[in-house]
């Protein structure tokens, strides 16, 4: 009887939440909802076959004519040999919008099969000017278009995202709306009705609450868009495709961009940065019941705090360029790789593990002490560390509400970086044969943990599955850790 009444709960509590949100409204501007550096990926499938990506990723600012805007970098690559039609399109290049997400131009190269032609459009105040190229010969383009215009290509599933961010929406509201199509050259409409707002299972294990949206122009598709503007999936019904986003990834931000984090915005996070705070201290205090709070353990944590300064500068970047080197091409023809995910993130197992052995024996003779305080040390140097950066990771993507996957993961890592500290600071203590063995095994578990999300793009896991995968793997290495370090006390 407990259990019907809980189903029942739950089933009304989703029921009363999706008819609250019954509305939306419009995104301020194109950067609200994407920021610079940011990269989405959606993947296509026809009739269960994988075809390939769209990988798009707001790349800067720019002006066009005078008009300010946002560069996003597109790459589409669709083999339809795979379901048997020998066509394979690979689109590539610039896309330019306003920052109410109206289209500016397009710098584009097509490749279907192996013939290479090229676009090129700029909006000038009610035309569109430029070129596009006819077997390699230019033709110079020029249509009316008046302010305002969003632009929609068929497969650019980052066009229909921005159209929807940048409009309110509600339940019931029908969309009709006059859109350039840089493909075709031509005016066209965008028409359909938003039809509902529920909780829908969109891939296996993956739910969520969306606005179903119907088109009927361009063509007809299914769309499920949440309110806070991704566009999870698109169902074409009459080809039989599904587009899948599968996920959303932010490069490291400049000095510039990181001045744009506002007080607000601070004061908003305040509830993820004290759960961080609450569960770094926490944790070490499974290993110090005591002088967590004196001179050894209050500059560890300092230290701690700064060397996340390394990660932002050194680690970050080093990643962002393998991911472009290695990963992006891979996922652009549809063969998301496993193994080249994994290339990626080594240099994060390798930079963080090794901070904490560089800093251990720092403090150590900064204050001038024997080894006794060692696993103090690198135990508070984790807790600095893991609550720095998982405060600046969820600075640059903000978590939509406190309990979620996201700030499940974050807290698996500031717990993971309190346990590898003590673990590590044992090891130091105990002399180099242990150290070894111990560095070794922490920046393998670093590394595996990291590379665990490549497993969801190939379909093996999905996101949710990964991170409750985290939460296991850590607590086992705490319990392991704390047999290990419990064995002989070292709080000396």
């Amino acid at each position: 009887m407990k259990t019907r009444s809980l189903i029942i709960f739950i089933c009304l509590m989703f029921s009363v939440t999706a008819q609250a949100q019954r509305s939306t409204h419009a995104s301020k501007s194109f950067n609200d909802y994407r920021p610079i550096g940011e990269t989405r990926l959606w993947t296509f499938l026809l009739k269960d076959s994988t075809l390939g990506q769209l990988i798009s990723t707001v790349e800067k600012e720019t002006k066009i004519n005078g008009e300010s805007g946002y560069v996003l970098n597109d790459r589409i690559y669709l083999d339809y040999s795979k379901v048997g039609n020998p066509v394979i399109i690979d689109v590539s290049g610039q896309h330019y919008v306003s920052s109410n997400g109206t289209y500016l131009g397009d710098d584009l190269k097509f490749i279907i099969n192996e013939q290479e032609e090229r676009l090129n459009f700029k909006k000038d105040n009610d035309n569109i000017t430029g070129f596009v190229t006819r077997l390699g010969e230019e033709v110079d383009f020029e249509i009316p278009c008046s302010e305002n215009r969003f632009a929609i290509d068929n497969n650019f599933m980052d066009h229909y995202e921005a159209y929807l961010a940048m409009r309110d929406l509600k339940v019931g509201d029908t969309i009709s709306d006059s859109i350039f199509m840089p493909q075709t050259g031509l005016m066209g409409m965008i028409e359909g009705q938003v039809v509902g707002y529920s909780w829908q299972q969109l891939h296996k294990t993956l739910f969520d609450s969306v606005f179903v949206i119907r088109l009927t122009s361009p063509q007809n598709m299914e769309m499920f868009f949440t309110p806070d503007k991704k566009l999870l999936k698109v169902n074409i019904k009459s080809i039989q495709m599904r587009i899948y986003l599968d996920a959303i990834q932010q490069r490291p931000v400049s000095k510039l961009q990181v001045s744009s984090f506002t007080l607000k915005e601070f004061i908003k996070l305040l509830p993820a940065y004290s759960v961080f705070i609450i569960i770094g201290f926490i944790t070490a205090l499974l290993f110090f019941s005591r002088k967590l709070l004196s001179r050894f353990g209050l500059i560890s944590f300092g230290i701690g705090l700064l060397s996340v300064s390394i990660v932002i500068w050194v680690q970050l970047p080093i990643q962002n360029y393998l991911f472009k080197l290695l990963y992006a091409p891979s996922i652009a023809i549809g063969e998301a790789s496993f193994f080249m995910g994994l290339m990626t993130i080594i240099p994060a197992g390798i930079i963080q593990e090794g901070l904490k052995i560089i800093c251990i024996p720092l403090v150590l003779t900064l204050l001038k002490s024997k080894r006794d305080n060692s696993i103090l040390i690198g135990t508070l140097l984790g807790v600095g560390l893991g609550i720095a950066e998982a405060s600046y990771l969820v600075s640059i993507v903000h978590p939509q509400e406190i309990f979620s996957w996201g700030l499940l993961e974050r807290v698996s890592w500031i717990m993971f970086h309190v346990i590898s500290g003590a673990l590590i600071g044992w090891a130091y203590y105990n002399g180099k044969g242990k150290l070894i063995l111990i560095l070794g095994i922490t920046m393998l578990l670093n590394i595996i943990l990291r590379s665990l999300p490549f497993l969801s793009p190939i379909d093996i896991l999905p996101i949710e599955m990964i991170v409750i995968l985290y939460a296991v793997i850590v607590l086992i290495f705490l319990l392991v850790s704390l047999f290990i370090i419990k064995k002989q006390s070292y709080q000396q």
